[in-house]
């Protein structure tokens, strides 16, 4: 029989350990003999008749049996009780440190016997030999405790480890005050002097043991404590009877010489009184013990009772559970099946017990259950997992918490498990996730959508300053391509490039206030060849990717692989040029120890959803430093950059602004070292469509033209631009100014047959100066040339009084061409 030592349930942080009660009960019983024999060598080393009696027997045979006897009695019971005590592991004694424990004890019974044999009843006489016992005890206890060996070592409760040597001390003290406390030798009274010592030798025997098993309560063992001692392995029990019966022996023996030497004045009658006694006593407890074990069986009984209904029940809730619920034991047959289990693999009860997975399933699930099974029972705790079966509608998906089942002795003899089917739930869970995906991204469109329109907010605040400067550069330009036929070739190009630029400049200003917005009907998308592009930009970038790493002693390779022939497309040439334009940037900036750059066009087949038209693909390509996946899913925000101080975040924004406008398709393929690829997909023109040319706008005649802004430069490039047509032009600073001089003509009869007007002015605006020039002559026409006019040109209809909307700078052939129009329109 065995006593768990048990407690709430907590995570198991020391050792599981029990005792054997045999042990204990024989452990105490050894205590107790070994109690009755030190009172009764006290009593034989107590002078006969006092210290000043004229005969004294020799002492020092006795002093030295009895420090045998008693060691020996006290190590026995604590080794008896280190016996008794079970752990989950194979225990073994260090020999040489269970002979030392031995040792003290008969060291500290002899210091003792010899303390007791020279002092009197006094507070120092029994206080000095009591603690060098109490010590002793302690020394012998935990000196047998070490024998153990076992590692990790063994830890004690600080609490629980002096309450013992306390205990130790108490019960030293308590056997040196029974043993000066016992009757004289010579008493009469024999009879009560030998129940005094019995209970005196009872409460001394409970002292010892108490001390014992308050030390063994102090240990702690480590849960992966093992026994590295390389004593012989005995059996406990075998082991603990043969060390009880030479201890009985040894005690019984000096107790028997001790009772001799007491006892050989005792009469017949005396003795067989005593018998008598004993036998009465003896009968008394035979009755009382067969009392007793009638009302075990009772109890037993009814236990086993409760323990069927109890059964009953539990099998009850088992089978009532909509769970599959099972135990098997660690060969994986199985012991235990709910109601539920058969329903769904259709099999009886019966049929399965006994029975292992691989009788039951297919080879790769019983394999599936096994290996959990195992690995549930090597990991020596519960695990929670997914598995599947075969049902008859199909695979059923089941979440399965398995955990491991122990013996009266702790060790694992069965696996219990419990599976869930979570097949639906996982579908749904599934659905819910898609469905999340979805809104996520969702939501991050929605986002990229909002930057993007607080950026064109944010740019329209500055176009108008911009275009205002750009205006007079790009009509110069204008002008000298258009009049000086005597440049060389090269600078034609430059001026055309440098021409190009600035418009670009005033179009990217532009479309970064349209940003996700959708494509205007009246704004007009030519015919565009991408290959001419892809080659403007080629040059256009020409110091970046070729003079300025050169500098620094880096190569950039410029590649080309243009498709010829290419179909046109239809689009606004200067977005798609800005764009690659930055792309190219972009590349070039990702190669700062050089590289390959690569322009490519090429034609690709038709989609499914539109199989008449082609597509066109232009790519650029790095073999710079790459992106990794978080950097490539916001390379397109605006305002992101990975430049640090030299990126402003707006390139990538701009190109994926102008692929929404052309209903064109962008993708970016990235990795970290591997370089970075970036296609743009067009839908190619429609064959029939032709190419728009420009004509040329008819020579105007000579006109009276009255220009009104608030920009110096303005005035005047505009000024030398129309004087070089063959107008007559009147410039004015500011809107009051123009509406006067517009008024001091008519009045004059010099009236002016068309009026250009800024429409951001201080005090006075474009508005209202077309509205003053309507009062005055509502016939003349008003042109309105604005930084703004991308964005009123966008409008359904232009402002109040206002004839025609032009955005600053101007392109020449596009205000000749309003010039000349509203000059040849009849007017009411």
């Amino acid at each position: 029989m065995q006593v768990e030592t048990t407690g709430p349930p907590v995570v198991e942080l020391v050792m599981r350990s029990s005792y054997s009660l045999q042990l204990v009960i024989l452990s105490y019983l050894v205590a107790v003999l070994a109690s009755h024999v030190t009172l009764s060598l006290a009593e034989r080393l107590r002078p006969i008749g006092g210290p000043q009696a004229a005969y004294q027997p020799r002492y020092w045979p006795w002093m030295v049996g009895g420090a045998f006897s008693m060691g020996t009695g006290i190590w026995s019971m604590h080794f008896i009780g280190m016996l008794a005590f079970h752990l989950p592991v194979e225990v073994a004694y260090d020999l040489p440190l269970t002979a030392t424990s031995w040792a003290i004890a008969v060291v500290v019974s002899g210091f003792a016997l010899y303390r007791f044999r020279r002092n009197h009843t006094t507070v120092s006489g029994i206080a000095v030999p009591g603690v060098f016992m109490g010590i002793g005890i302690s020394a012998m206890h935990y000196t047998g405790m070490a024998a153990m060996r076992m590692f990790p070592g063994i830890d004690y409760d600080p609490l629980l480890f002096a309450t013992s040597v306390l205990i130790a001390i108490g019960a030293s003290f308590a056997a040196l005050w029974v043993a000066f406390s016992l009757p004289p030798r010579m008493s009469n009274d024999r009879g009560g002097k030998s129940w005094y010592k019995i209970a005196a030798a009872s409460v001394m025997g409970a002292a010892i043991t108490g001390m014992h098993y308050t030390g063994m309560a102090a240990a702690r063992f480590a849960p992966n404590a093992m026994c590295i001692s390389s004593g012989p392995r005995l059996d406990a029990n075998w082991l603990a009877i043969t060390i009880g019966m030479f201890t009985l022996l040894i005690l019984g023996s000096t107790l028997l010489l001790s009772v001799i030497d007491a006892q050989l004045q005792s009469t017949i009658a005396r003795s067989a009184e005593a018998l008598r006694a004993a036998n009465e006593e003896l009968e008394g407890r035979v009755l009382d013990r067969t009392a007793q074990l009638q009302l075990a069986n009772e109890t037993l009984e009814a236990e086993i009772a409760a323990r069927h209904e109890s059964q009953q029940l539990l099998q009850a809730i088992i089978d009532n559970s909509q769970a599959v619920v099972y135990v098997k034991d660690l060969e994986g047959r199985y012991l235990l099946v709910n109601r539920r289990f058969e329903q769904i693999f259709l099999l009886d009860r019966g049929a399965i017990l006994g029975r292992t997975d691989h009788d039951v399933f297919a080879k790769e699930t019983a394999d599936a259950f096994r290996d959990l099974d195992v690995r549930v029972a090597h990991a020596d705790q519960a695990i929670t997992e997914e598995e599947t079966a075969p049902q008859a509608d199909g695979l059923h998906t089941y979440i399965s918490v398995k955990a491991p089942l122990r013996d009266a002795a702790g060790q694992i003899n069965a696996i219990f498990g419990i599976s869930t089917d979570i097949t639906e739930r996982k579908r749904l869970y599934e659905e819910l996730q898609r469905a999340y995906e979805d809104l996520r991204q969702t939501q991050q469109t929605v986002m990229q959508q909002e930057r993007l329109r607080a950026l064109g907010q944010m740019a329209s605040g500055i176009a108008h300053d911009i275009n205002n400067a750009l205006t007079p550069a790009a009509l110069y330009l204008q002008s000298l391509l258009d009049r000086d036929h005597s440049l060389r070739p090269d600078a034609r190009n430059y001026l055309t490039i440098t021409l190009r630029s600035i418009e670009d400049v005033a179009g990217t200003i532009a479309r970064m206030r349209e940003f996700y917005r959708p494509r205007p009907p009246q704004l007009a998308f030519l015919p565009v060849d991408l290959n001419k592009i892809l080659q403007q930009v080629i040059d256009l970038t020409h110091a970046r990717w070729s003079d300025m790493p050169q500098e620094r002693g880096i190569l950039i390779r410029v590649e080309n692989d243009f498709a010829s022939p290419l179909p046109m497309i239809v689009g606004a040439e200067n977005e798609i040029r800005d764009a690659l334009t930055n792309l190219v940037l972009n590349a070039a900036d990702a190669m700062p120890d050089g590289g390959t750059l690569t322009l490519r066009s090429k034609v690709l087949e038709p989609t499914s959803a539109d199989p008449s038209v082609a597509r066109v693909l232009v790519e650029v390509s790095d073999t710079g430093i790459g992106m990794d996946e978080a950097v490539r899913n916001r390379c397109l925000e605006p305002f992101f950059t990975t430049k640090g101080e030299r990126g402003t975040g707006l390139g990538l924004a701009m190109v994926y602004g102008m692929t929404q406008r052309h209903s064109a398709e962008l993708e970016i393929h990235s990795a970290p070292g591997a370089g970075t690829q970036v296609r743009l997909i067009f839908p190619a023109a429609i064959a029939s469509a032709s190419a728009a040319t420009d004509t040329g706008s008819p020579s105007p005649k000579r006109l009276r033209i009255l220009l009104v802004d608030d920009d110096p430069l303005v005035l005047q490039s505009l000024e030398h631009a129309l004087e070089k047509d063959g107008h007559l032009i009147t410039v004015t600073d500011g809107g009051q100014n123009g509406i006067d001089q517009f008024g001091a003509a008519q009045r004059s009869g010099t009236p002016f047959d068309l009026v250009i007007t800024d429409l951001g002015m201080p005090h006075v605006d474009g508005r209202t100066v077309a509205s003053g020039i309507k009062s005055l002559a509502p016939a003349v026409p008003v042109v309105l040339l604005t930084g703004w006019g991308y964005r009123l040109q966008t409008e359904n209809q232009p402002p109040q009084h206002v004839d025609c909307v032009l955005s600053k700078p101007p392109k020449l052939h596009e205000l000749r061409a309003a010039i000349a129009d509203l000059a040849s329109s009849p007017r009411t």
